[in-house]
């Protein structure tokens, strides 16, 4: 299967976006959606936790949808109010059995669910298929790690990845050794199963973590669904008993990484911008994004749930930074640095040629057809300003390198974003809240018969 776009995606007719001049942020305000990782966690704990757990705050994009179908596949009851979602959980017994379910391009899914489907109650197998683009990317070092706690794992065509067939109530537990290094994910899906094991488990990181921020939100969300996980502060670490989740309500923070986009706006066309659901002390890795703003010499202010960027339109460069703990981020700091006075080294990356593109290969390609310099490392990027035109911006059905290009566009004249219905991954308002922020938006369609869509919300 190739579906990965959702009824809650930007309408798939608009095969282009073409981004206006910003010359000034005018004190904008705006409210950032959900986030995604809190989202599809608590989702996923919530169905197979005992009782009903009201979520406040979830993320409606391509990745929540395609996560809340495949629970209600399983035969959860979800009910959405808006934001908000009721999931009425199955106490670790899957109503349903025996079915093929569909996870789209979902990361968050295709890493967390396999283990809560092997670790039920259910005597009963399941097939996991996934989009062309998930069925590429890296799963095998967790399917490894869930067959040593005594998993039953089948692969349709003789590899650790998608399709998989997994059969419930064969999580024993045991002692297991995973990496973190391509990915904090394999990690994550192991703890959340970990709970529903016969004799509880032991896990090992034979390596490092990247983006170690990620564990401790899965961990701090099994402990708001009332399970506990003991770990060594340096996370090598995990030691987890056979408990049972339970029902929670729970106010999920604003996403983090989306956030990173807009707060980059001041900072290159001057001004002020106030995001106003965003806790600076989120656990999110992404809010680094404020110590990287005034490395490039933007302010930052921050009260209770709000965070204000300030800037000048002048870009201060000449740094060498390791983005490794918040990977997600390079291709806005990227377009940032092609904006700045000097060159920029951005190291310790080089899991992120494993996301949905190979993030590193694809912004040295697409800010070299700008007219920028680029040095391209196996872990990382540096990037040396010069003159930019106009190009097309290939996005690879990337999310990020779709937002992180439409945010240079604002100020490189000429830019068009090719497939900007990618956003839908994780933010399908996004083009409607670049204009909130003043900036005009054409979409166009290949369909001559379909309207475009113009507009900009000047504050």
């Amino acid at each position: 299967m190739t579906k990965t776009r959702s009824p809650w995606a930007l309408d798939p007719c608009f095969t282009s976006a073409k981004i206006g001049a910003l010359r000034k942020i005018n004190q904008v305000f705006i409210e950032i959606p959900g986030s995604k990782s809190y989202t599809n966690r608590a989702l996923l704990l919530a169905s197979i936790a005992k009782g009903v757990t009201t979520l406040k705050g979830i993320l409606k994009s391509d990745d929540s949808y395609w996560c809340i179908q495949a629970l209600k596949d399983l035969g959860i009851k979800i009910e959405l109010f808006q934001s908000n979602a009721e999931v009425y959980g199955c106490g670790a017994k899957w109503p349903k059995e025996e079915l093929e379910l569909y996870l789209g391009s979902g990361g968050t899914i295709a890493r967390f669910l396999p283990g809560l489907l092997l670790g039920s109650q259910n005597n009963a197998s399941w097939k996991l298929t996934a989009s062309s683009q998930m069925t590429k990317r890296p799963i095998g070092e967790l399917f490894s790690a869930l067959t040593r706690l005594g998993s039953s794992i089948s692969y349709s065509n003789d590899s650790e990845r998608f399709p998989v067939v997994l059969k419930g109530n064969s999580l024993h537990g045991g002692e297991a050794e995973i990496s973190g290094a391509t990915s904090s994910q394999f990690l994550s899906g192991l703890l959340m199963a970990a709970p529903l094991s016969k004799v509880g488990c032991t896990i090992a990181i034979k390596d490092h973590i990247v983006q170690s921020a990620y564990v401790k939100i899965t961990t701090q969300l099994m402990k708001k669904f009332s399970c506990q996980v003991e770990y060594q502060e340096n996370l090598k670490s995990f030691k987890i008993a056979p408990q049972t989740y339970q029902a929670a309500e729970i106010q999920l923070e604003a996403d983090a990484s989306t956030s990173c986009y807009f707060l980059s706006l001041p900072l290159i066309a001057g001004g002020e911008l106030t995001i106003t659901n965003l806790t600076p002390h989120t656990l999110q890795p992404d809010i680094r994004i404020l110590e990287i703003i005034k490395l490039f010499g933007g302010e930052v202010f921050t009260e209770n749930n709000q965070v204000k960027v300030r800037g000048s339109g002048k870009i201060k460069g000449g740094f060498t930074i390791n983005m490794q703990d918040c990977s997600d981020q390079v291709i806005t700091v990227a377009v940032l640095a092609a904006l700045a006075d000097k060159e920029v080294e951005i190291r310790g990356v080089e899991h992120i040629r494993h996301h949905e593109s190979d993030r590193i290969s694809v912004v040295a390609t697409q800010l070299k057809k700008l007219g920028c310099q680029v040095i391209e490392f196996n872990d990382g990027l540096k990037i040396a300003p010069q003159p930019m035109h106009g190009a097309k911006i290939t996005t690879f059905d990337d999310h990020r390198i779709a937002m992180g290009f439409s945010i240079l566009a604002t100020q490189v004249p000429g830019i068009e974003i090719d497939d900007p219905g990618c956003v839908s991954k994780t933010c399908p308002s996004f083009y409607e809240l670049l204009r909130k922020c003043g900036v005009e938006v054409n979409l166009a369609s290949a369909d001559p018969r379909a309207p475009s869509s113009s507009s900009a919300n000047n504050q």
